[in-house]
């Protein structure tokens, strides 16, 4: 035999493939299976994947783990160089001088850093003046739920000159009023208001026009028209949150122009979530005056038929996504929009569901991510498929479906119809059970579902009806299962035997629908 001849004949080995690709295939692995692949070889060690300054260290001091010692001998002796940090603490005062101690010894490289005390833990505000003492390289700040306990004496707070990115509360800004002078050059600003302040007005006013991206939580509804009006020049992401609020439901003419004006003065906006009860005509003049949007997150009480209309103007409109809304869609008189490729629904009432699905049909033509989360109550799972196959069936762009009902029941035959209808080459589904009524029955062709990769999260899903729901995929070509009961060893290997040409998986947490 030829040297050619040889070399056609021989297998390829995930070890001849260059540094390149296998960075690429590593890179789908999620954290715990990364750090079992370090462990392969010297090679492997070395790639990009398994580079520490991309992995966020957590250290956890709010729970009596016992954890100190090993944080003393560990971390402290560290010679990997973490750039994420996150800290969980408590009231303990020597586990406050062990996160000092930790946040040096990693200080100079520290890129990332979030503090996340106990609820109300009167947090020394010398810590905050230790951070910008310290790390003169962070660039993402990030300071949750933080009681400030005000210090004696004078503090000096040093310029985090390379700070984008800051998550704060109001009463920092009250216990810092130079707060400004702190950071001045950030770009993305996180901000929860519990309260009306001059200080929190101030502080976002003197940075609204170097702002791209801004999230605020709003506790007050006059707070809200107050930024309002604000000016935002280069803004191109915004987030509002109100909570328990009804936000201008019935709002006056000259608040609606107020709210129009804003929008209008921000014509690079790309994406926003505006997860506040706003007025219908609120939302039309957004997408006229916004017209740049590519991800659109709307929470409100109803979703009408004019904003479904304004929405379809938006040319660029990749994702939307709809909360907790009464949703009427239009019958006619929309332009259809190609862009939109991912529908998300979160907790949606559909009113006329045959409207619905031939609107969605239509109207977005290109579609290929459908995600249906939470439509369905504990007492009425009955209603789950013909709820679902009625608002997404027959859409031929569809790639990938998710559903995600973790308190419904599903019986097998109904879910194996409802996906033959919609065959996605993906499908992320999410429940309590899957029941098998009748378990001695060989399934029927027509409930053969073309199905490659499936991602699974279902706890009480007995061995038997799992490898009856995998028969029904001939396609199957990736399994992901979240860890359960029946995701024993023998159970995976023996999956893995009776389905050789499908990857099978066990995960302790799979990822069945995407973070927002």
């Amino acid at each position: 035999m030829s040297e050619k001849e040889t070399k056609m004949c021989s297998k390829t080995a995930i070890q001849d493939l260059p540094d390149e690709m296998l960075e690429q295939i590593l890179l789908f692995l999620n954290l715990d299976d990364r750090r079992s692949a370090l462990q392969v070889c010297h090679r492997w060690s070395t790639l990009k994947p398994f580079d520490w300054s991309t992995v966020q260290l957590v250290v956890d001091f709010a729970r009596n783990t016992g954890q100190e010692a090993n944080y003393h001998r560990t971390l402290l002796a560290s010679s990997r160089q973490y750039r994420h940090l996150v800290f969980y603490f408590g009231y303990d005062s020597e586990k406050y001088d062990l996160l000092v101690d930790i946040l040096r010894h990693f200080c100079r490289k520290v890129e990332t850093l979030k503090l996340i005390p106990n609820n109300f833990v009167p947090v020394k505000l010398a810590l905050f003046a230790d951070i910008a003492a310290l790390c003169s390289n962070l660039r993402h700040l990030h300071i949750d739920a933080c009681n400030f306990d005000y210090s004696r004496g004078e503090l000096e707070f040093h310029p985090m000159d390379k700070l984008e990115e800051l998550y704060l509360e109001n009463n920092l800004l009250s216990l810092i009023p130079s707060m400004k002078d702190i950071t001045p050059n950030i770009t993305r600003l996180h901000m929860q208001i519990s309260y009306y302040s001059e200080e929190a007005r101030l502080f976002l006013r003197y940075f609204s026009s170097q702002l791209v991206e801004l999230e605020i939580w709003f506790l007050s509804e006059d707070y809200f028209l107050t930024v309002c009006e604000m000016q935002f020049p280069r803004l191109e992401k915004l987030n509002f949150y109100c909570v328990d609020l009804e936000i201008l439901p019935g709002a006056s003419e000259a608040e609606v122009e107020l709210i129009d004006l804003f929008f209008h003065q921000l014509p690079l906006l790309k994406e926003v979530t505006l997860r506040c009860n706003l007025d219908d005509r609120v939302i039309q003049n957004l997408c006229r005056s916004c017209v740049n949007i590519q991800f659109l997150c709307l929470s409100l009480d109803y979703f009408l038929q004019d904003s479904f209309r304004a929405i379809c103007e938006l040319k660029n409109l990749q994702h939307l996504r709809i909360e907790e809304a009464a949703v009427n869609v239009p019958s006619d008189s929309y332009i259809p929009t190609k862009s939109l490729q991912k529908l998300s629904l979160y907790s949606t009432r559909i009113i006329h569901q045959d409207k619905f699905n031939t609107f969605v049909q239509c109207a977005f033509p290109s579609l290929a991510v459908m995600e249906m989360l939470h439509l369905t109550s504990r007492t009425n799972e009955g209603r789950f498929f013909e709820l679902h196959g009625t608002i997404c069936s027959k859409i031929p762009s569809l790639q990938r479906l998710v559903l995600s009902e973790p308190a419904a029941n599903i019986i097998l035959g109904p879910f194996l119809e409802f996906c033959a209808t919609h065959a996605p080459e993906e499908l992320r589904f999410k429940c309590w059970n899957i029941l098998d009524v009748f378990p001695e029955e060989e399934l029927p062709e027509s409930q053969r579902i073309q199905v490659r990769k499936l991602i699974l999260d279902a706890p009480l899903i007995s061995p038997s009806v799992l490898q009856k729901l995998i028969r029904s995929m001939p396609g199957l070509r990736w399994l992901e299962l979240a860890m359960a009961d029946y995701c024993s060893p023998e159970v995976i290997r023996s999956l893995k035997e009776q389905f050789p040409r499908c990857y099978v998986v066990a995960r302790r947490k799979v990822l069945i629908e995407e973070p927002l």
